[in-house]
Protein backbone atom coordinates (compact mmCIF):
# COMPACT_ATOMS: atom_id res chain seq x y z
CA UNK A 1 0.00 0.00 0.00
CA UNK A 2 3.52 2.32 0.22
CA UNK A 3 4.25 2.94 -3.30
CA UNK A 4 7.80 4.28 -2.69
CA UNK A 5 8.50 1.18 -0.13
CA UNK A 6 7.35 -1.16 -3.23
CA UNK A 7 9.29 0.30 -5.38
CA UNK A 8 12.65 -0.06 -3.33
CA UNK A 9 11.16 -3.82 -2.76
CA UNK A 10 10.47 -4.56 -6.12
CA UNK A 11 13.95 -2.57 -7.64
CA UNK A 12 15.84 -4.61 -4.59
CA UNK A 13 14.29 -8.00 -4.94
CA UNK A 14 15.17 -7.56 -9.39
CA UNK A 15 18.48 -7.00 -8.62
CA UNK A 16 18.76 -9.82 -6.61
CA UNK A 17 17.06 -11.90 -8.94
CA UNK A 18 19.39 -11.31 -11.74
CA UNK A 19 22.58 -11.22 -9.85
CA UNK A 20 20.87 -14.92 -8.62
CA UNK A 21 22.31 -13.97 -4.98
CA UNK A 22 20.37 -15.94 -2.17
CA UNK A 23 17.86 -14.11 -0.59
CA UNK A 24 14.34 -15.10 1.22
CA UNK A 25 11.42 -13.43 0.57
CA UNK A 26 8.06 -13.15 2.13
CA UNK A 27 6.20 -10.68 -0.36
CA UNK A 28 6.93 -7.68 1.81
CA UNK A 29 10.80 -7.65 3.65
CA UNK A 30 13.81 -10.12 1.86
CA UNK A 31 15.88 -11.33 4.52
CA UNK A 32 19.80 -11.49 3.14
CA UNK A 33 22.82 -12.50 4.35
CA UNK A 34 25.39 -9.99 4.15
CA UNK A 35 28.58 -8.63 6.78
CA UNK A 36 27.22 -4.99 5.79
CA UNK A 37 25.75 -2.86 8.92
CA UNK A 38 23.50 -1.23 6.39
CA UNK A 39 20.77 -2.32 4.44
CA UNK A 40 18.71 -1.13 1.53
CA UNK A 41 15.23 -0.60 2.56
CA UNK A 42 12.73 -3.53 1.91
CA UNK A 43 15.82 -5.93 2.68
CA UNK A 44 17.31 -7.11 6.40
CA UNK A 45 20.84 -8.46 6.27
CA UNK A 46 21.76 -11.08 8.84
CA UNK A 47 24.58 -12.87 9.47
CA UNK A 48 25.48 -16.02 11.31
CA UNK A 49 28.52 -16.25 13.61
CA UNK A 50 30.38 -19.09 15.20
CA UNK A 51 30.29 -18.36 19.08
CA UNK A 52 29.14 -15.57 21.02
CA UNK A 53 32.75 -14.16 21.34
CA UNK A 54 32.50 -13.37 17.93
CA UNK A 55 29.69 -11.90 17.84
CA UNK A 56 31.23 -9.44 21.14
CA UNK A 57 33.94 -8.94 19.03
CA UNK A 58 32.58 -7.71 15.58
CA UNK A 59 29.69 -5.41 17.63
CA UNK A 60 33.08 -3.99 19.56
CA UNK A 61 34.99 -3.26 16.04
CA UNK A 62 31.68 -1.43 15.20
CA UNK A 63 31.06 0.24 18.48
CA UNK A 64 31.15 3.71 16.26
CA UNK A 65 29.10 2.39 13.47
CA UNK A 66 26.37 1.07 15.79
CA UNK A 67 23.63 3.15 17.50
CA UNK A 68 21.92 1.12 20.03
CA UNK A 69 22.06 -3.17 20.48
CA UNK A 70 18.90 -4.15 21.26
CA UNK A 71 18.41 -7.94 23.36
CA UNK A 72 19.25 -9.99 26.26
CA UNK A 73 21.74 -7.55 28.66
CA UNK A 74 21.41 -4.80 26.16
CA UNK A 75 18.39 -2.58 25.91
CA UNK A 76 15.45 -4.91 26.12
CA UNK A 77 13.04 -5.43 23.32
CA UNK A 78 10.37 -2.96 22.41
CA UNK A 79 12.48 -0.18 24.45
CA UNK A 80 14.87 1.23 21.47
CA UNK A 81 12.68 4.21 20.87
CA UNK A 82 11.60 5.48 24.57
CA UNK A 83 15.16 6.68 25.56
CA UNK A 84 15.86 7.58 29.46
CA UNK A 85 16.37 11.26 29.91
CA UNK A 86 20.02 10.02 31.07
CA UNK A 87 20.35 8.15 27.15
CA UNK A 88 21.46 10.36 24.38
CA UNK A 89 21.89 10.11 20.91
CA UNK A 90 25.17 8.66 19.91
CA UNK A 91 26.21 9.35 23.21
CA UNK A 92 26.08 12.91 23.06
CA UNK A 93 24.43 15.03 25.48
CA UNK A 94 22.62 17.21 23.44
CA UNK A 95 21.77 20.16 25.51
CA UNK A 96 25.42 20.21 26.72
CA UNK A 97 27.02 20.01 23.13
CA UNK A 98 24.42 23.52 22.83
CA UNK A 99 25.64 25.25 25.67
CA UNK A 100 29.24 24.24 24.95
CA UNK A 101 29.12 25.63 21.52
CA UNK A 102 27.24 29.28 22.83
Amino acid sequence: MHNKYNNNYDYNKSIYLVNREIFLDNGFLMLKPSKDLVSPISVLFHEEYESEQDLKDKLNQNQAKIQCIVGQNYIPFGEAQCPSLTEFADGIDTMKFLSDEL
